[in-house]
């Protein structure tokens, strides 16, 4: 679920360390700079590929740095 929001604070498009893993493929970030945009949970700051979730995959790398996301764990306990 996503929501764009101008009070969201603006975030990294990318986990900063090399442990990341996508919760939802299991595939482990390595900080290649080619490697496909990533996205944070805002709830548990879980890292995610953007095409492993129901985001476009056509957001730029700004607009997912300031979007307001929730993975489906977090929307779940809701």
């Amino acid at each position: 679920m996503a929501k764009s929001t101008a009070n969201h604070k603006k975030r990294r498009a990318s986990p900063s360390v090399e442990s990341e893993v996508c919760i939802y493929c299991a595939v482990a970030f390595i900080g290649d700079k080619n490697e496909p945009r990533w996205v944070a949970c805002d709830n548990c700051d879980a890292w995610y590929h953007v095409k492993c979730t129901d985001l476009s995959p056509s957001l730029s790398r700004e607009e997912v740095e300031t979007l307001q996301w929730f993975c489906r764990n977090c929307i779940s306990l809701e």
